[in-house]
Parts: structure tokens; sequence; C-alpha cells
């Protein structure tokens, strides 16, 4: 098991000084995985004065967990927490314990971990692998088993069944079926985390190669009901076969999760949001002789939705922004490529109208449309991505500065003020007409228009010559 020199450097300077010390935690277990993992974990029995005073003439250190009894190291590939072996009171907020005092065994401090396969104690020097818990057997599992009493474990923490979605999605590991039933059973005490938690927690996961994976088992151990009760609600509504054979809304926005693979995180949990106006707006009629539902103005109210849902959790204020934006205008896009130029401008100074039109495609990729006989109907995404194409390229042409302020006044001859800013819009909007692609086009545009200028002043002289 390799580790960097700075690793192996502390636990050799404290075993010297007689303290048993261990790399334990995520980078034993990922070492095994052959997961490469730079923010190392040690456990010794040396208290935090003796751990400062044996390594601050070699490392930089930061004390902010002192109080818990960790001590970190900074260095050029990732930062090293050092933490003492402890025990461990009554966790009376959910989160941590009333007390702490420190113990000189290994196996006492492994008790208060959360999972088995974060429990593994490694001495790099002897080579030894301490596993009281079977984490090894677990990870040839590939399961997830927490520490002792699931039970016990999660009442101290609630955010450790989140951390064990996480890990059954990152891993691809099933959690333990009988560690799974008391998630299922306690999935309410998630409401004793604070909101900042677990918005980080879900970020991680929705951030995941594997996030689909790991919307379904928040779904499955009863958190996501919990979180987000306005997603759960999906699935008590309908969709026709017509336009939504793939089932309820809540199936809908699971299958659209499928086609998110290049989203960034902002995007993805547009996605999940999008359809959440549609619990409040179905309306049952008849198209095409075919039973149908529809739901007018979802999109604005699932806009609203999600704008109590952001004051609940902390999104910033560019996730708020842009996600808003997305949900509102989801049903917005014209399927029609006959552009004028004033629709053309305006698609040029959106930003975000490139991940609206991928929103729409996942979105209609994750709607499966049926005939009369009830067949599926293949689709065509071509006008979709035609728009995208067009949105890419007057966008990126919007975006090159041709020329500046100045130049415009020295070829102009005018004076600085509101009237350059008019003109360089001006350019800006033939390049995107294409008319004006570099830098020599905008200038000999702008000779131009001073030529016409005063030819046109010129010829409004002409009427006063005598």
């Amino acid at each position: 098991m390799k580790y960097t020199d700075e690793i192996l450097k502390v636990c050799s300077l404290l075993k010297a000084k007689g303290y048993p010390t261990y790399i334990v935690g995520g980078a034993v277990r990922d070492t095994f995985l052959g997961i490469e993992n730079y923010d190392v974990d040690i456990a010794t029995a040396a208290n935090p004065s003796i751990i400062k005073k044996a390594l601050a003439r070699k490392f930089k250190i930061y004390t902010a967990g002192e109080k818990f009894g960790t001590i970190g190291l900074v260095t050029k590939k990732g930062n090293i927490e050092i933490t003492t072996f402890r025990k461990e009171g009554v966790y009376k907020d959910f989160r941590r314990p009333n007390r702490v005092s420190f113990t000189s065994s290994a196996e006492a401090d492994s008790k208060r971990r959360d999972f088995t396969i974060n429990a593994m104690y490694y001495d790099p020097q002897s080579k030894d692998l301490l596993d009281w818990h079977n984490g090894l057997s677990d990870l040839k599992k590939k399961e997830i088993r927490f520490v002792g009493s699931a039970e016990k474990r999660i009442k101290e923490d609630p955010l450790r069944m989140l951390r064990a979605v996480r890990f059954a999605t990152k891993l691809g590991f099933k959690i333990n079926k009988k560690d799974f039933a008391v998630i299922q059973k306690h999935s309410k005490l998630i409401h004793k985390t604070s909101k900042q938690r677990i918005k980080e927690e879900l970020d991680r996961i929705l951030m995941d190669q594997k996030f689909a994976r790991g919307l379904e088992l928040l779904d499955q151990t009863l958190l996501l009901r919990e979180i987000f009760p306005a997603v759960d609600n999906l699935k008590k509504v309908k969709q026709s076969k017509d336009f939504h054979a793939e089932g309820n809304v809540f199936k809908h926005t699971l299958l659209a999760m499928k086609f998110a693979d290049d989203f960034d995180l902002i995007m993805r949990y547009a996605l999940l949001f999008h359809d959440l106006g549609k619990v409040s707006t179905a309306q049952a009629k008849k198209l095409a002789e075919r039973k149908h539902i529809s739901f007018p103005g979802h999109a604005h109210v699932g806009a609203l939705i999600f704008e109590d849902i952001s004051k609940d959790f902390p999104f910033t204020k560019e996730e708020k922004r842009k996600i808003s934006y997305l949900i509102k205008h989801h049903m917005d896009l014209l399927r029609n490529m006959q552009l004028p130029l004033k629709v053309l401008v305006k698609w040029a100074q959106n930003e975000d109208l490139g991940d609206l039109i991928r929103l729409r495609i996942a979105d209609s990729k994750a709607s499966l449309r049926t005939d009369k006989a009830g067949h599926l109907v293949k689709k065509d995404f071509g006008e979709y991505i035609k728009m995208f194409k067009i949105w890419s390229k007057v966008r990126a042409a919007w975006q090159l500065d041709l020329i500046s302020g100045l130049k415009v006044q020295k070829i102009l001859k005018i004076k600085p003020g509101p009237h350059v800013g008019f003109i360089i819009r001006e350019i800006k909007v033939r390049q995107v007409q294409g008319s004006i692609k570099n830098k020599r086009d905008a200038e000999k545009y702008l000779r131009l228009r001073a030529l016409k200028s005063v030819d046109k002043a010129r010829k409004s002289l002409d009427k006063y010559q005598f």
C-alpha cells in the first residue's frame, strides 16, 4: 500500500516517540479499492499537545479541531488530519458528543466510527491491518454496514443515513439489508440535521457519476420523502400514455435523470425539480379521441415551488437564479427554425439558453409517446440539436469583443457617452447576423458609418447653399 512521504513521516515520528499510530478511514478503504485519496486521516495514541510538539517544526499546522482531538497538517498533496484515539459521550444534538475523552486504545476508537469499511487501521511500517469490524470482508462483499448498532450510529448523527447512500452510490455497493431497514425506520430523524449539512451530502450524491442510482436509493430508504416531499408527491401524479407511457411524473423524472450524464450540479437539481408544478395543475381531457392529461402552467408553478424549497435549503444565489430560470422556461422552446434576427440577438445574449435546450432534450427523451395502438413512437430530436447549434454559434459571435470604446471614439471622432455603448451593441448585432466577423470588418463598418454620417450632413447643408 503506497502513501506519500509526508504521511509515512508523520506515522514514523509519532511511533518513534512510543505512540501507536495508524492510517485510518477513507484512505485505507480507497487504497484497497485502487482509488487515489490525498485527504488522509491518521489516528494515534498521542494527545494533541504531543502531536503539535512532534510535528510543528516539520509541517504547517492548523488547530480548528483540537477541541475534539484533531490536529491538521497542510501538505502539497492534500491535508492530513491526525486525531487522538477517543471515546465519545452522548450525542445530545444529533451531531456532536457532549464530551470526548482520549484513550490509548485503537479498538475503542474504532467503535465510534460510522461504517465498517471506514474503520480499518493500517500501520504503514509494520504493514499490519487492524480490522475489528470486518471492514475488509464488507469491501469484498461490496456492502455498506454500520459499525456496531445501526440504530445507535444513526441516532448519534442522522446524517450518516445520507452518507450510507452516498458511499453506496459512489462505490457501487449495496447497503446491508438489516441496516437498510433501520434507515427506513428512522428516516424522519434526518430533520434533526441542519439543511446545510444535508445539502452538502445531496450535492455529493448528485455530482457522482452514478447519481441516478443515488436518487433511487434516496427514494428507497425513504430519505427523499423526508428531504424533498414535493418530489415524492410526484408519485401521485398520473400521466397519459399518449405522451408519457413511462408512468407517473416521478418515474418520468427518474428516467430523465438517466439522460443527464453531462449535466452539472445546477442542471441536475433543475431536472429533479422541473415538473414539481404538475401536482396542482393536472387536467384530464381528450386529445385526438384519446384520454389525455395536460398540465397547463406547470412550469411557472414549479418555479414557485422551488422558490419555497430554496428558502429552506442553502442554495447559492446563482443556483437559485438558474434553477428557477430552467424550471420556469423548460416548456417555452418553440420547435421552429424560422428565426428572425431579433430572436437570434435575444438568444445570443442568453447564457442559459444552451442549458435550457439540453434540459429540454433530456425531458423529451424521458417522455415516451405512443400511437393509438399503444406502440412507442420514435421521437426526433434533430430540431432541438439544430437549435443548440444555432445558439452556440450566435452566443460565440456575441461574446467576441471586436472593437473597444476608445476605437469607436477615435474612428467616429466622438466623445465618450452612452452612444458609444449603443454603437458597440450595433456591431455585435451584425456579428450575430454574420456580416461582421473580425476586427477588420468592425473597423471597416465604423468608417463606412462615419462616411455615411458626413455625407448625410453634407446633403442637409446643400439646401442652404446660395
